[in-house]
Protein backbone atom coordinates (compact mmCIF):
# COMPACT_ATOMS: atom_id res chain seq x y z
CA UNK A 1 0.00 0.00 0.00
CA UNK A 2 1.80 3.08 -1.27
CA UNK A 3 -1.09 5.51 -1.68
CA UNK A 4 -1.68 7.96 1.17
CA UNK A 5 -5.46 7.98 0.75
CA UNK A 6 -5.65 4.16 0.81
CA UNK A 7 -3.48 3.97 3.93
CA UNK A 8 -5.59 6.66 5.60
CA UNK A 9 -8.83 4.84 4.77
CA UNK A 10 -7.38 1.53 5.97
CA UNK A 11 -6.28 3.01 9.31
CA UNK A 12 -9.56 4.83 9.81
CA UNK A 13 -11.52 1.62 9.17
CA UNK A 14 -9.15 -0.27 11.48
CA UNK A 15 -9.87 2.23 14.28
CA UNK A 16 -13.65 1.92 13.90
CA UNK A 17 -13.53 -1.89 13.77
CA UNK A 18 -11.19 -2.03 16.77
CA UNK A 19 -13.45 0.23 18.85
CA UNK A 20 -16.51 -1.81 17.79
CA UNK A 21 -14.73 -5.04 18.78
CA UNK A 22 -14.40 -3.58 22.28
CA UNK A 23 -18.09 -2.65 22.40
CA UNK A 24 -17.70 1.06 21.64
CA UNK A 25 -18.19 3.57 18.87
CA UNK A 26 -16.80 7.04 18.38
CA UNK A 27 -18.73 10.20 19.13
CA UNK A 28 -18.61 13.00 16.56
CA UNK A 29 -15.55 14.73 18.05
CA UNK A 30 -13.59 11.49 18.22
CA UNK A 31 -14.57 10.60 14.63
CA UNK A 32 -12.97 13.82 13.51
CA UNK A 33 -9.89 13.03 15.59
CA UNK A 34 -9.60 9.52 14.13
CA UNK A 35 -9.88 10.95 10.63
CA UNK A 36 -7.07 13.43 11.28
CA UNK A 37 -4.94 10.83 13.11
CA UNK A 38 -5.28 8.43 10.17
CA UNK A 39 -4.36 11.18 7.70
CA UNK A 40 -1.28 12.12 9.74
CA UNK A 41 -0.22 8.49 10.15
CA UNK A 42 -0.56 7.79 6.42
CA UNK A 43 1.60 10.81 5.61
CA UNK A 44 4.19 9.81 8.21
CA UNK A 45 4.30 6.21 6.97
CA UNK A 46 5.08 7.40 3.44
CA UNK A 47 7.59 9.97 4.75
CA UNK A 48 9.27 8.18 7.66
CA UNK A 49 12.08 9.60 9.76
CA UNK A 50 15.55 8.09 9.21
CA UNK A 51 15.17 5.45 11.92
CA UNK A 52 12.13 3.97 10.11
CA UNK A 53 13.27 4.34 6.47
CA UNK A 54 14.50 0.74 6.13
CA UNK A 55 11.22 -0.76 7.37
CA UNK A 56 8.69 -1.97 4.79
CA UNK A 57 5.52 0.10 4.43
CA UNK A 58 3.29 -2.81 5.45
CA UNK A 59 5.24 -3.16 8.71
CA UNK A 60 4.88 0.59 9.34
CA UNK A 61 1.13 0.24 8.80
CA UNK A 62 1.17 -2.55 11.39
CA UNK A 63 2.97 -0.24 13.83
CA UNK A 64 0.30 2.41 13.22
CA UNK A 65 -2.48 -0.13 13.83
CA UNK A 66 -0.92 -1.19 17.12
CA UNK A 67 -0.54 2.41 18.28
CA UNK A 68 -4.10 3.26 17.25
CA UNK A 69 -5.32 0.30 19.32
CA UNK A 70 -3.28 1.53 22.30
CA UNK A 71 -4.80 5.00 21.85
CA UNK A 72 -8.34 3.59 21.72
CA UNK A 73 -7.69 1.40 24.77
CA UNK A 74 -6.66 4.55 26.65
CA UNK A 75 -9.84 6.29 25.50
CA UNK A 76 -11.87 3.40 26.91
CA UNK A 77 -9.97 3.54 30.20
CA UNK A 78 -10.59 7.30 30.33
CA UNK A 79 -14.37 6.89 30.23
CA UNK A 80 -14.53 6.24 33.98
CA UNK A 81 -12.45 9.32 34.65
CA UNK A 82 -14.11 11.84 32.33
CA UNK A 83 -17.67 10.44 32.40
CA UNK A 84 -18.05 9.28 36.02
CA UNK A 85 -21.83 8.87 35.76
CA UNK A 86 -21.50 6.65 32.63
CA UNK A 87 -24.04 8.83 30.83
CA UNK A 88 -22.36 8.30 27.48
CA UNK A 89 -22.98 4.49 27.35
CA UNK A 90 -21.09 2.93 24.41
CA UNK A 91 -19.57 6.16 23.07
CA UNK A 92 -15.95 7.19 23.35
CA UNK A 93 -15.77 10.85 22.53
CA UNK A 94 -13.97 14.12 22.50
CA UNK A 95 -13.13 14.21 26.21
CA UNK A 96 -11.71 10.69 26.22
CA UNK A 97 -9.81 11.61 23.05
CA UNK A 98 -8.20 14.55 24.83
CA UNK A 99 -7.33 12.46 27.88
CA UNK A 100 -5.59 9.81 25.75
CA UNK A 101 -3.84 12.46 23.67
CA UNK A 102 -2.43 14.21 26.73
CA UNK A 103 -0.97 10.94 28.02
CA UNK A 104 0.27 9.32 24.81
CA UNK A 105 1.36 11.98 22.35
CA UNK A 106 3.76 12.35 20.72
CA UNK A 107 3.62 8.75 19.48
CA UNK A 108 4.89 8.09 15.95
CA UNK A 109 3.29 7.77 13.44
CA UNK A 110 -0.14 8.72 14.78
CA UNK A 111 0.56 11.93 16.71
Amino acid sequence: MDDQKKIQEHLEKFAHVYAFSKGFKFGEGAKSGIHEMSRRAAFNILNPPPEYESIEKQALIGIAEKKISIYIDHMIIARGKVYPDDRINELIGEQTWGWAHDILCPMWPIC
